[in-house]
């Protein structure tokens, strides 16, 4: 048990359990909730659910809501919450309603796209047609906006939040393998096992999807994912987007039968 971490929440936060060790069991004696004001003994936080709070019956994944402002005192074993909600602070202003602080958003002196709107203002800042709404991550104006690719960019600002190489105007909304991730931030958005890198933009087969979200690029009736990202007759095509992968003059819509 290495720290001890009082965190202030608010009444009627909701937010869910995450265990400070590698269990799913109840952490006992590493968890515990108290009132934020000791003088009121009464104001004991309660789960609306289950009643009282109850440090040994707090597991991993409950969702709690408190109706008292509360501390939760947290003693994880590797330093991580044991309760964590998102920030349990009071929402911080936010003029266009994106989720994200004007202070993160540059109060006003940051025009990322240069259309004459600042971001704080701008509910599409960078222009990538994604709303900040969707590319910040979540709705609470206390956590710094997501910053998926770690560039130092967030990316509501970032033209191309996954570093994959495709911009975010390409990738857009798309969850071609319906994994709950975006293309935009997804590293492999059809999910067979090659990098939206390597894909690209290209449509080889000319079916109106390009490589990156068709699950049989070269529409040849082999999946992607069977053929992957291996070059087996060194022709520098991949087999994936190679007609006759293995260069025998035989096409490989002939061979798969």
């Amino acid at each position: 048990m290495r720290i001890q971490t009082l965190t202030p929440l608010l009444a009627g936060l909701a937010f869910t359990v995450a265990c400070g060790g590698n269990d799913s069991t109840p952490r006992g004696p590493d968890a515990g909730v108290e009132p934020m004001d000791a003088s009121r003994p009464d104001s004991t936080p309660t789960d609306s659910d289950a009643g009282a709070i109850s440090p040994l019956s707090i597991k991993e994944g409950d969702p709690l809501t408190f109706d008292d402002p509360i501390v939760v005192v947290v003693l994880g074993d590797a330093g991580i919450p044991d309760v964590r909600p998102d920030s349990g602070l009071p929402p911080q202003p936010d003029a266009d309603g994106d989720g994200i602080s004007d202070a993160d958003e540059g109060d006003g002196a940051v025009d990322t796209d240069n259309d004459g709107t600042p971001d704080s203002l701008d509910l599409d800042a960078d222009n990538d047609g994604i709303p900040d709404a969707v590319e910040g991550g979540d709705d609470d104006t206390n956590t710094p906006p997501r910053d998926f690719d770690n560039d130092g960019t967030p990316d509501f600002r970032d033209l191309d939040s996954d570093g994959d190489g495709l911009a975010d105007a390409d990738e857009g909304l798309l969850n071609p393998d319906g994994d709950g991730q975006p293309a935009f931030i997804d590293l492999d958005a059809d999910d067979d096992g090659i990098p939206d890198a390597t894909e690209g933009l290209v449509d080889t087969d000319t079916d109106g999807s390009a490589d990156f979200v068709d699950p049989d690029a070269d529409g040849d009736g082999v999946a992607d994912a069977d053929e992957t990202a291996a070059d087996a007759d060194g022709d520098g095509d991949g087999n994936w987007r190679d007609l006759d992968s293995d260069g025998d003059t035989i096409p490989d819509a002939l061979e798969r039968l």
